[in-house]
């Protein structure tokens, strides 16, 4: 999770107060000593960004295309979002 938050570009503050749980909550959900509810699951994720599953999975094809995103060019990004587009519509076909 920190490492999604920093790859974001998210400070510890602005994440605690996204996520509207306790600085030491998220702390210690950060380094992993306490499992968080799915309520606080859910916040998290939006925050981050990601799935409920990408969390909970840890390393997975989606945070990595995610952190292969990262400073790219918003021309760039529109880019990879069509070819994403037209991938998604010929599998549907």
């Amino acid at each position: 999770m920190k490492s999604l938050r920093t790859t974001r570009g998210i400070n510890f503050d602005a994440f605690v107060e996204e996520c509207e749980v306790g600085r030491g909550y998220v702390s210690e959900l950060e380094r992993g000593f306490v499992v968080p509810s799915v309520t606080v699951l859910a916040k998290v994720a939006a925050v981050l960004e990601v799935t409920m599953a990408d969390l909970v999975a840890g390393e997975s094809p989606r945070e990595e295309l995610f952190k292969e995103t990262v400073g790219l060019r918003e021309e760039q990004i529109r880019n990879l979002l069509e070819t994403v587009r037209q991938l998604k519509a010929s599998s549907h076909s």
